[in-house]
């Protein structure tokens, strides 16, 4: 009370500060908030950019299904390069994420393991988006109506 008398002295069991030093749920969640964050911009400029290349090939599209694709084909005209981009992605990133998945844990005092599984699970919930992305807008051109289409050109 001599040395600092606007503070009441306040005590401490050291196991409570070293375990509130080590919890991690402030930093988990500001991750997982970032994550999904990224994840939906992703999403959305790879929506912008399937529903710009379709509307650039309508009229293609029109014209092949005149001749006689099947919506099957369309789709995979329509979509095959956006999946192959997928593909190519999740094998550039698998690594780097696995390396820097690693620095990241060195970080911390209590570590989990990461395996291959982990990461290719969270690539297969990944590509399961962006399919599920790119499929529903190429989907909905293949199955419109190409008398219309041609008309208004």
């Amino acid at each position: 009370k001599k040395q600092n008398p606007a503070h009441v002295f306040e005590y401490i069991s050291l196991n409570e500060k070293v375990r509130s030093d080590n919890n991690q749920r402030e930093e988990i969640s500001l991750l997982g908030f970032i994550s999904f964050m990224t994840i939906t911009i992703a999403l959305l400029g790879l929506l912008g950019l399937v529903v710009y290349t379709v509307e650039t090939r309508r009229k293609e599209v029109s014209i092949r299904k005149i001749i006689g694709a099947s919506v099957k084909q369309v789709v995979a005209l329509l979509s095959g390069n956006f999946v192959k981009l997928l593909i190519l992605s999740g094998l550039i990133a698998l690594p780097v994420s696995y390396l820097l998945g690693r620095l990241f844990l060195m970080n911390f005092v209590n570590q989990t393991s990461l395996t291959i599984l982990d990461l290719l699970a969270c690539f297969s919930i990944l590509l399961i988006a962006g399919l599920g992305t790119i499929l529903s807008q190429t989907w909905r051109a293949s199955l419109e109506n190409p008398s219309q289409n041609l008309r208004s050109e």
